[in-house]
């Protein structure tokens, strides 16, 4: 709509009328109070410049009634800081009504600093080392209504004095970046707490040690505390867990307050103590004092006790393997005041050599080797001394092993332990009271075999026809080491075992001579002149722990000539037994 335009909907001439310099005078002094346009206008149109009241309201109307557009509304932001760990919502508002799409927020750096970090993880000390800030998607959202966009952002607490780092904070249009807007940003450095520690009372072993941590001033959000847990081991303490752990502040707290937990063991040990010492962490400093110590007493009351001090040991095929100290009696703790005795009684499958004259009448297995000397009995007796009174907290007793060739199994030398004597201090007490020793057979079994065999009886193999007498042999069988070992060597086979004699060669049976058993009863021989398998009425089957069975040849007197024949005898069907040929 133009101003002529205008004017003629007035119904008033585009042209302005003519006033005189009077009028045009007394209508500006007025401040436009006339009716008259026309005059307002000639007002004007002479170049005084005089502020009215009513003219302002009618000024802002003018770019509308001229068809022009409005000017926008700026976009402004409600916060331009942010302290260091703290976590804040920011809010742009007068949006402008051209942006089609959703804001979204993103952040750039503009001193030093790495805060290009699109997104904040669940937990903020997660990031990327030396960042400052970071913003959290979750926290964006936008009001169509009011044209107002929010966001949210997170700033680590550093330990280090940056205060006013600034970044820039860009929200654009979702559907045309061009549209933007950036604001900048002011990180504020908080008073870092400083931490410090103290110890509690002092616990018996089993109990939880008491720490408590002091804060100035309290952190503006929770914290980490990092620190190490250590011991006094200077008498072989062992009363808790080592190790770095972490112990969480809340947010605002000026102190906080946990434990260590203690063993409650069975060893006597001197009393010890459990230090707690603060590690340098993100968010706090380390201040004085910076470690702590609980002393920790011990309950336990020393013990006696016996072990083996070495591994198992082979016997050896022949003379005397001595061992000083097979056996140690140690006595726990440091505090024990006056000297313990004890004895030692030796038991088990091992045969102890007792005898004072002569070392192993019998083959016994092992001696009592104690002082220097053999012991010539099954107990020793000793002291060991007290720790106040001298270094010495153990005594050791060794045995000497006889050595030999015999398969055997392996054998246990077990030593008993008790206290003796009435003198002994109260507080000590029996620990473990019994050790085995094994002394470990180191003779191979002789791989054995069972063989059968024919012998002859007699001391010639030769008879004549008509001769008075029978040839005597023999079915033997045996369990021998080796197939060259000696007959003495041999051994009776305790199982049944049954047996075929099988009678060949030139001399015919029946006609040139006949077989009996030893009841003198004839062999019942098959055509193929072979006796029955295990026939215990013609002998040819011997019972368990038999080893041998006699036969014998009868030669017959004929009147053939038949000088020369021969008898072979074969043994055959040897059941679970070799046959052996002795040449």
């Amino acid at each position: 709509m133009t101003a002529s335009t205008w004017f003629r909907r007035l119904g008033r001439s585009a042209s302005p009328p003519e006033f005189s310099a009077a009028q045009r005078s007394n209508a500006c002094r007025s401040g436009f109070r006339s009716e008259s346009l026309d005059l307002a206008s000639a007002c004007a149109a002479s170049g005084v410049r005089h502020a009215v009241p009513g003219l302002r309201p009618a000024l802002l109307w003018l770019p509308l009634l001229l068809g022009l557009p409005a000017p926008a509304a700026a976009q402004t932001i409600d916060s331009t800081s942010i302290t260091e760990g703290q976590t804040k919502n920011f809010t742009v508002s007068g949006i402008p009504s051209s942006w089609t799409g959703t804001p979204s927020a993103s952040l750039t750096a503009i001193t030093s600093g790495n805060v290009a970090v699109s997104s904040c993880p669940a937990t903020i000390d997660t990031l990327v080392p030396n960042w400052d800030v970071c913003l959290d998607l979750t926290g964006g959202a936008f009001n169509s209504g009011t044209r107002a966009y929010s966001f949210r952002l997170r700033a680590r607490q550093d330990s280090s004095l940056d205060d006013g780092e600034t970044f820039r904070v860009t929200v654009e249009d979702g559907d045309d970046s061009s549209r933007s807007v950036s604001f900048t940003i002011t990180i504020s450095d908080v008073a870092q707490p400083t931490v410090t520690i103290t110890g509690g009372a002092a616990v018996t072993e089993g109990g939880d040690a008491t720490f408590t941590l002091a804060l100035n001033p309290a952190p503006t959000a929770n914290l980490q505390v990092g620190f190490t847990v250590s011991e006094d081991t200077s008498g072989n303490q062992s009363f808790v867990t080592t190790g770095d752990f972490t112990v969480e502040v809340v947010a605002s707290a000026t102190s906080q307050t946990f434990t260590v937990p203690t063993t409650n063991d069975s060893t006597d040990e001197p009393n010890g103590s459990v230090t707690v010492t603060l590690a340098g962490r993100t968010g706090y400093n380390v201040g004085t004092p910076s470690s702590a110590s609980v002393t920790v007493n011990d309950d336990d009351t020393p013990t006696l006790s016996i072990a083996a001090a070495f591994s198992d040991n082979n016997e050896g095929n022949t003379g005397i393997a001595t061992h000083t100290e097979d056996f140690l009696v140690t006595l726990s703790g440091p505090t024990v005041v006056g000297n313990v005795d004890f004895r030692v009684c030796f038991s088990g499958t091992a045969t102890l050599d007792t005898d004072t004259n002569n070392d192993f009448p019998s083959g016994e297995d092992y001696q009592v080797f104690f002082t220097g000397i053999n012991h010539h009995s099954n107990c020793v007796d000793s002291t060991v001394r007290s720790r106040e009174t001298s270094n010495r907290n153990s005594g050791s007793i060794g045995i000497r092993i006889n050595g030999d060739t015999a398969v055997e199994p392996d054998e246990t030398v077990v030593a008993t332990l008790t206290l003796r004597g009435t003198s002994n201090p109260p507080d000590v007490s029996l620990g473990t009271a019994t050790a085995t020793f094994t002394i470990l057979n180191d003779d191979a079994a002789v791989s054995r075999s069972d063989y059968a065999y024919i012998a002859s009886y007699d001391t010639t193999l030769e008879r004549s026809e008509g001769a008075a007498g029978r040839s005597h042999f023999l079915v033997t069988r045996v369990r021998v080491p080796g197939e060259n070992d000696d007959l003495a060597t041999f051994e009776q086979i305790p199982d049944p075992w049954g047996f075929r004699l099988c009678f060949e060669g030139t001399a015919t049976l029946g006609e040139d001579y006949t077989v009996f058993n030893r009841f003198n009863k004839p062999l019942s021989l098959d055509d193929n002149g072979c006796s029955a398998l295990n026939s215990r009425s013609d002998g040819t089957g011997l019972a368990a722990g038999q080893d041998r069975e006699h036969f014998y040849i009868q030669v017959i007197d004929d009147a053939h000539e038949d000088s020369g024949e021969e008898i072979v005898v074969r043994l055959d069907g040897a059941v679970g037994t070799s046959l052996y040929d002795f040449d």
